[in-house]
């Protein structure tokens, strides 16, 4: 099923010319793509297993991430951040927003909670007076 959900990511962002969108589309693909719902999370959140899986899965959702960065700083799309640097915050905010605690508390489902993040990961926290996709 998480593999799944990677390939179905490689496929999206491929399907894509530029890199913003190329990162979106790999993004929302593999973003609770395959219909996993919270009992899932909470189970797989239970076990040293459970949370491995899903840790494996998160880190090669961002390794695939890194190289659609590194190709739109190559590009002079993305401005010349460390793409590791950009991964690694990302899987942070993997790991702590499928926290169902969290979650509850922030009122957001954890697909609305990772979509926020990207959005912020992409477009900046600073309003430009233009709404963005």
């Amino acid at each position: 099923m998480l593999d799944e959900n990677l390939e179905r990511g490689y496929a999206k962002a491929q399907a894509e010319t530029e890199p913003e969108k190329e990162i979106s589309a790999y993004l929302q693909a593999t973003l609770n793509a395959s219909g996993i719902k919270k009992a899932c999370f909470v189970d797989l959140d239970a076990t040293a297993e459970g949370r491995k899986l899903f840790d494996d899965y998160q880190l090669a959702r961002i390794r695939g991430l890194e190289k659609i960065i590194e190709k739109g700083v190559r590009q002079n799309v993305f401005s010349s951040i460390n793409p590791r640097l950009v991964s690694e915050a990302i899987l942070g905010a993997a790991h702590r927003l499928r926290n169902q605690t969290l979650l509850e508390e922030m009122g957001v489902s954890i697909g609305d909670a990772f979509s926020e993040f990207y959005t912020l990961i992409l477009h900046g926290l600073l309003n430009t007076g233009q709404e963005k996709e």
